[in-house]
């Protein structure tokens, strides 16, 4: 049964609604509008923000257009002219602000045919991208910066082997020794004053330089990297790591040379730090030494480190958000956030806590990994915690006064919470519940990232959470009616039309199988005298009596008892010999007559008696039901002329 349309279009217009709010939630703004009249059918409101212009306010994509940077501009009117309808190309450009600030977007746009109205529209969905572009530049100028640095090292380096082979030759002329020491000095001057850390050892680990960025570096002093018993073991803590190292300083002392090897070490702070290492052999004085540039690019790792992290989010997240799109089953929606949230933030839980309107609540879903406890069912937040307000000013990332007891059993060591909140029905939102991470195997400090995209992924589950409750009660709605319009409102037995609907369906099933259909019309006798004699309303209560008993007779599921008319029913018996069909009739007169309900104006008994016509058949699937429904009434009418009071068959296929 389908909704009346008022009810469609209200339905439709909260699916619209609700599907507002959920793109204004994305990071992207959405803009739909006509391209061969510019009219706009939609626009998010950070399409506003984007271009500097006041809400409400007409935008045409001239108006876009004007707004790109100058020297983009030819670009992106190029790159709209040559889209391809239906396939969303991507373009990045720069948009200039008003003050003459650049701000950097990546859209995608694509043009769809219009079936139902004949009018295109155009589709452009705009992402603000400046901070990823700048730290992409910002990482680009710095590997410029390390590719020159790097040269200039190894300039250094050269500069350095010349020097030290002029040393060499020029203390076997003692009237140098002035020069020599003269020489030594601008050397140890420029190796200080170079970005790198530079050192020179013997093959076994003493160094002879040891200048001060390496400090910095390492945080160990020259002496201390003397005195150590082993300084790569300082240094490598790892052993992987430091086998590695051993393995280059070997390929060095075999005549190799290494460039640009990355590697990572431990400082003396306990951090760990990336650096490039470049090292060669040199001769002096008839020994080998190592000369080595350590170059510190820790900083970019980390910026490296974060787009990557910023795009497994992004990803994360339309995958997740994609999931949730698919499925209108709340057990579904929340197994796939937890199980996204925990894959994606490495945790070793993750769980949704649903709050009543009661207050109470619970733990509805979680995930884990394997030998947590579980946390299924458990509660352990007070009812003021269950409101919105509350869990807006909570600082996520310390929890240590709430619930700290629950903490301590479960050995959670970090926690970050977010609200999940439901859709606004009334002045004050509420929530629907909260989403919680636990790390329990270390400490663990949240970082901003983390919390926005767990944040993100919380609201995209409340939305979804509140269509898929609307969903459900539409579905339950239409269920409802549909079998409110199948049901006679008098006797609360199928009516007329299921009646219908249903021989016509066993119809067919049972001529694809040639199997047998049984038909049983059934006549209350002497109804209108009854009427005329007890009252209307009195006929009323006799007729829903005598449907349930009807009902309670009639016990298999595939069996149908409908109202077929003022006083007949009608009673549908799918596989069903005739044989079958009459000793039913048979019980049925017999439990009508126990219900002992008076009839003094009966001319077949002084009780309510029911006159049955049966009538059986294989469908034939050239034929239609309306041969069953005739060769009943006519069973019906002869169990009435003969005395009423009986049941009379008719087998269709044997002509009597």
């Amino acid at each position: 049964m389908r909704l009346p349309l008022e009810q469609w279009i209200e339905y439709l217009a909260e699916t619209e609604e609700q599907m507002r709010q959920f793109v204004e939630q994305l990071d992207a703004v959405l803009w739909i509008a006509d391209p061969a009249t510019q009219e706009n059918f939609y626009r998010s409101t950070g399409l506003q923000g984007l271009m500097e212009v006041e809400e409400g306010a007409a935008i045409s994509a001239d108006d876009w257009l004007a707004v790109v940077h100058p020297e983009d501009r030819d670009r992106v009117r190029k790159a709209r002219m040559h889209e391809t309808r239906r396939v969303p190309l991507p373009l990045e450009y720069r948009l200039l602000t008003k003050t003459g600030e650049v701000r950097w977007v990546r859209d995608r746009s694509f043009e769809l045919v219009g079936r139902s109205d004949g009018r295109n529209r155009w589709i452009l969905i705009a992402q603000e991208v400046t901070a990823d572009k700048q730290t992409q530049l910002e990482l680009e100028r710095r590997n410029c910066e390390l590719e020159e640095r790097l040269a200039s090292v190894e300039i250094d380096l050269q500069q350095t082997r010349a020097r030290l082979q002029s040393i060499e030759q020029m203390m076997l002329d003692p009237p140098a020794q002035k020069q020599i020491e003269n020489l030594v000095h601008h050397l140890l001057m420029s190796i200080e004053s170079v970005n790198e850390g530079i050192t020179v050892s013997d093959f076994e680990g003493n160094f002879a330089i040891y200048n001060s960025k390496m400090v910095e570096i390492t945080g160990y002093s020259g002496e201390e990297a003397n005195n150590a018993t082993n300084f790569l073991e300082l240094l490598y803590p790892d052993p992987k790591e430091r086998q590695r190292a051993i393995g280059g300083i070997e390929t060095v002392s075999y005549g190799g040379r290494c460039r640009d090897i990355e590697t990572t070490i431990r400082a003396k702070d306990g951090t760990n730090k990336t650096l490039l290492v470049s090292s060669s052999a040199i001769d002096y004085l008839g020994k080998k030494w190592l000369l080595s540039a350590y170059r510190d690019i820790s900083d970019r790792k980390r910026a490296e480190q974060a787009l990557k992290l910023l795009a497994e989010r992004e990803g994360s997240l339309r995958t997740i958000a994609y999931r949730l799109k698919q499925t209108h089953k709340i057990a579904e929606l929340l197994n796939i956030t937890v199980e996204g949230a925990r894959n994606f933030l490495r945790a070793d839980r993750a769980l949704i806590y649903r709050f009543e309107p009661n207050g109470s609540g619970n733990v509805i879903v979680e995930s884990s990994a394997g030998g947590l406890p579980s946390v299924q069912s458990w509660h352990w937040f007070d009812e003021r915690q269950n409101n919105l307000q509350y869990f807006d000013a909570w600082d996520f990332g310390k929890l240590d006064g709430v619930a700290s007891s629950v903490l301590e059993s479960l050995h959670i060591l970090s926690q970050l919470v977010v609200p999940i909140p439901s859709e606004p029905r009334a002045e004050e939102r509420a929530l629907w519940g909260i989403l919680v991470v636990h790390q329990c195997s270390h400490s663990r400090e949240w970082q901003p990232l983390e919390l926005r995209f767990l944040s993100q992924l919380a609201a995209q589950l409340g939305a979804a959470i509140d269509q898929a409750e609307r969903y459900n009660q539409l579905q339950a709605a239409n269920q409802l009616l549909e079998i409110q319009v199948a049901i006679d409102s008098l006797t609360q037995v199928a009516n007329r039309r299921k009646f219908d609907e249903y021989l016509l369906q066993e119809w067919k099933r049972l001529a694809r199988q040639q199997q047998p259909l049984s038909l049983m019309i059934c006549d209350v006798d002497f109804f209108k005298a009854y009427n005329d004699t007890y009252g209307h309303l009195q006929g009323d209560r006799c007729l829903q009596q005598v449907a349930r008993c009807l009902h309670e007779n009639v016990r298999r599921s595939t069996d149908l008892v409908a109202r077929y008319g003022g006083e007949e029913f009608a009673i549908v018996l799918p596989n069903t010999p005739l044989l079958g069909a009459l000793y039913l009739s048979g019980t049925i007169n017999e439990q009508i007559r126990l219900l002992n309900l008076p009839h003094s104006a009966s001319l077949a008994s002084d009780r309510i008696t029911l006159s049955l016509g049966v009538a059986t058949t294989i469908p034939d699937p050239t034929l239609e039901p309306e041969i069953l429904i005739a060769a009943a009434d006519r069973a019906l009418y002869r169990a009435k002329t003969l005395g009423r009071d009986r049941a009379v068959s008719e087998d269709v296929n044997s002509g009597g």
